[in-house]
């Protein structure tokens, strides 16, 4: 007999996660909502550990099957597979009524069914009630029936924070790297095998002040910080064959004195430098100080900010091969996609775990006054993370 996630355990948990708001901004309400919302959901007694963190990171694992006699004694762990979630959501902004679910008919927004509509829906919780419904099915088991697999199932506070520092505490928590991580997060029920990563670059010019009416005096800082712009905008950046081209993007420009009529003697620039699979942000920093070499008369001091690895799965693996079956034999879309936003997927395939994103969700309602999901994508998708696990219990990879 099939383990089935029940559809209406799925629809509860959409509707309980949207009523309590947990933006991003709020950790106190982040916090609260992982110990009084997400750990009761979680079925109660199944997991073998389940901490909840100082700063509200919760993780849990549970130890699927028997190891064979020996193993154990070896000192041999089965391999780990990660549910990897999300507990705060993007702050309400001007959406009217964020955190009353309703249940719509889907027509205005390109869908024949019912969808349901709350603030974060389209990033992180419509994969946050899957995850939990699937671990609510599963514990209805009475034996795992596959080889042994330690399960994890974690859930972090962090929101758009431009790091892994939340995924590296997951990690630290259950004291080694995964096998394989499935990081729900929302790719319209697509399997996300591929994403930019993203490195933060600050320059800084020194140069002399001087007032405005004498230029010739000082030496201007902001103009050479444009020169470094120029610069660095003629360099020939990697392309990768879904992704494109990486990119550098000047995102701040501040210069110093802020006083009128005065020579700025210095200036920072900030740089967004996306990152294609295959590219690690400390050689990018290195090629970015090689760019500037030429021109010492700029001044120029280069500092990596928060960085955040590429990822790219290869589409044979166990991983991808279990997670498209498993979202085309429930009636949804598994085909691969890459994406160009950075996700935590990166540091997991950085570490040495296989690893995708895959949930429910279409990203262009994400941050808008109409976050809207199919309530059917997302019971469909909590029973093929239970598949995804499933399957790969059977194998012998």
């Amino acid at each position: 007999m099939k383990l089935t996630v029940c559809s209406k355990d799925v629809q509860a948990l959409l509707e309980r996660f949207i009523q309590i708001p947990h933006p991003q901004e709020d950790m106190k309400r982040v916090k609260n909502f992982v110990l009084q919302e997400i750990r009761p959901s979680l079925p109660d007694g199944f997991f073998d550990r389940m901490t909840v963190a100082e700063d509200g990171a919760l993780v849990a694992t549970k130890l699927l099957g028997r190891p064979e006699q020996g193993e154990a004694g070896r000192g041999n762990r089965p391999p780990l597979f990660l549910f990897l979630t999300y507990g705060a959501t993007y702050p309400a902004g001007a959406m009217k009524d964020p955190y009353t679910p309703q249940v719509l008919h889907g027509g205005e927004w390109g869908y024949e069914e019912d969808v349901i509509r709350g603030r974060g829906l389209t990033e992180q919780v419509a994969s946050l009630a899957a995850a939990t419904a699937a671990m609510n099915a599963l514990a209805t088991s009475q034996e795992w029936s596959g080889r042994p697999i330690e399960l994890g199932f974690a859930t972090t506070v962090s929101g758009e924070t431009g790091d892994h520092a939340s995924a590296e505490h997951v990690v630290s928590m259950l004291g080694r790297a995964p096998t394989w991580t499935v990081v729900c997060v929302a790719t319209n029920c697509q399997v996300g095998i591929g994403n930019k990563g993203r490195v933060d670059v600050h320059l800084e010019t020194q140069g002399k002040s001087s007032h405005s009416s004498a230029p010739e005096n000082g030496k201007n800082a902001l103009v050479d910080a444009c020169k470094v712009i120029q610069v660095l905008g003629r360099e020939t950046l990697p392309v990768h064959h879904e992704l494109g081209n990486a990119t550098l993007t000047p995102i701040a420009i501040r210069s110093f004195p802020e006083s009128p009529h005065t020579i700025p003697d210095r200036c920072s620039v900030t740089l967004d430098r996306r990152l294609n699979p295959g590219e690690d942000p400390s050689q990018v920093i290195r090629s970015i100080e090689r760019a500037l070499e030429p021109f010492p008369e700029l001044n120029i001091s280069v500092q990596p900010g928060k960085y955040m690895y590429p990822n790219q799965l290869d589409p044979h693996s166990p991983l991808c091969l279990a997670a498209v079956d498993a979202v085309n034999s429930n009636d949804l879309n598994g085909i691969t996609v890459y994406q160009k936003s950075a996700q935590d997927a990166g540091y997991f395939t950085h570490i040495g775990s296989e690893t995708l994103c895959l949930g429910p969700g279409d990203r262009r309602f994400a941050h808008t006054e109409v976050e809207v999901v199919p309530i059917r994508h997302v019971q469909k998708m909590a029973q093929a993370y239970l598949d995804v696990l499933l399957t790969l219990g059977k194998g012998d990879s």
